[in-house]
């Protein structure tokens, strides 16, 4: 027997038994009377749902579109959340033609304020095609 094969049977034993050991810790749980066993939350003691984040606020729209007569890479971000927000854009687009870098800051109105909630920002590239990676962090304000 080689000392590799003796490895994998310990191993083996030792999964073998953890496993034996998890299902008899959830049996002896299940065995339990219903007065053992901690209270279950009712949803009614829950507490009302927080608003959401204000990354989860944002939806956007992104792509490569002809502005003018110069090509353009085009991110649109738009609120639905009922709060201002602020959010800050870093874009890096690559075509055969080379990069592009950008960075800004909108400033989106709340849902309610109509066209005010919805802002584009638009970095103009070399070419109509390639390949972008953006990033954003917004917050309330």
């Amino acid at each position: 027997m080689t000392l590799m094969s003796v490895i994998r049977a310990v191993a083996l034993a030792a999964l073998i038994a953890a496993g034996f050991t998890a299902v008899s810790a959830a049996d002896s749980a299940q065995d339990k009377p219903a007065e053992a066993r901690p209270a279950e939350t009712k949803p009614a003691d829950a507490k009302p749902a927080a608003e959401p984040a204000p990354n989860d606020c944002v939806t956007d729209t992104t792509g490569f579109q002809m502005h003018g007569k110069s090509p353009a890479y085009v991110t649109t971000l738009e609120n639905k959340c009922e709060r201002r927000l602020r959010c800050r854009l870093d874009l890096y687009v690559t075509t055969a033609k080379g990069p592009t870098q950008g960075h800004t800051t909108l400033v989106l109105g709340p849902h309610a304020a109509g066209e005010a909630a919805k802002k584009s920002y638009v970095l103009r590239v070399k070419m109509m095609s390639g390949t972008a990676q953006g990033a954003r962090e917004c917050s309330a304000f």
